[in-house]
């Protein structure tokens, strides 16, 4: 059996009521450089010699 049988079976249960395929509402991503930020501290957290913001705050005081 496929996993996608259950699903497709009572697909009621996982469509979302608020979905509306013919809107024209776009989403615009916020890439404000706080934002940005958090995300380089996650994605470069293993690479070697790299500093997070938090690690220089915290050695600061």
């Amino acid at each position: 059996m496929s996993a996608w049988t259950p699903i497709l079976r009572e697909r009621s249960l996982y469509l979302n009521p608020f979905y509306t395929e013919k809107s024209d509402k776009v989403l615009i991503p916020n890439n404000s450089s706080r934002h940005i930020k958090l995300w380089k501290n996650y994605y470069c957290r293993y690479m070697p010699g790299y500093r997070s913001t938090l690690d220089v705050l915290t050695q600061r005081y």
